[in-house]
């Protein structure tokens, strides 16, 4: 090999390194923010890592480590048979995936009124829908899987909160379904059977609020021009403005996500949501 082509061998050699992929895994004992991912990737970048292969047995040396990576230009990366390890390069384009040991997970299921009424185009209550997805989502999240392009079992723990939000319903109502249940294949199918009867308790109190509102909202019509009363500014027109604040689709879309970051701070710390 005469010298002009060194440097082409190396460049052709460093591009089998390169990671098209790169799987990252995070321990629970440290909270690990984002700025610290963008950290770690800034100082790995186009540099030449070890990977050590490993399965879900295996303790992790550091609190942020490579555990699988997918090459750009080639099957599979070569792999030391005495070291079980492989070279790696992390580059501009390389998309590196961070996983956690430790998920929580809140779902804040919106039970207006509107979900009692019959959906005539798939034949069903809105209400069915609403719980087939949480039972699609429970089930996907709940199932293990091999990191790709590699043979670690990856099953984290996954704390599961689940709210039922029921607009213009009193807050002593009993809106918190499961708070902290720690989701497994196992006993996935008992959590849904209790958030199912739950949730038919729930449906109960929904047909009972959204009666009660609209029996009061005819009463408070019948004897008051609301559009004067709320340009008025009474008593009535400050009542009938609280209504309709209640019944915005809007504030209840912030109370969804206000409950849902309180959930989320009451479950375990370090664990992504």
């Amino acid at each position: 090999m005469s010298f002009t082509d060194g440097p082409e061998c190396w460049e052709v050699e460093s591009s089998l390194c390169e990671a098209k992929e790169v799987y990252v895994l995070m321990q629970n004992n440290y909270r690990i923010s984002r700025n610290i991912r963008a950290q770690w990737f800034f100082k790995n970048l186009n540099k030449n890592l070890t990977l050590k292969w490993k399965t879900s047995q295996e303790k992790l040396t550091y609190e942020i480590e490579v555990i699988s990576a997918i090459p750009k230009y080639a099957e599979k990366f070569e792999v030391d048979d005495v070291t079980n390890s492989s070279t790696i390069r992390i580059v501009a384009d390389t998309k590196v995936n961070f996983l956690s040991t430790q998920y929580r997970l809140a779902f804040c299921l919106d039970l207006s009124p509107s979900v009692a009424t019959i959906d005539i185009q798939h034949n069903n209550i809105y209400f069915e829908d609403i719980y087939s997805s949480l039972e699609q989502s429970l089930t996907s999240v709940s199932e293990p899987f091999y990191i790709p392009g590699s043979n670690y079992y990856f099953r984290p723990q996954i704390y599961i909160t689940v709210i039922a939000h029921i607009p213009n319903c009193p807050i002593v109502a009993p809106q918190v379904l499961i708070q902290g249940w720690i989701l497994t294949p196992d006993n996935r199918n008992e959590l849904l059977e209790l958030i199912q009867n739950k949730l038919k308790n729930m449906c109960k109190i929904v047909e009972k609020v959204s009666s009660t509102v609209q029996e009061e909202q005819i009463q408070f019509m019948m004897p008051h021009d609301a559009a004067g009363a709320i340009l008025d500014g009474t008593i009535d027109g400050n009542k009938m403005i609280k209504k309709v604040l209640d019944l915005s689709a809007d504030i209840n879309t912030l109370k969804l996500i206000r409950y849902g970051i309180l959930a989320l701070q009451l479950l375990p710390e370090n664990s992504s949501a």
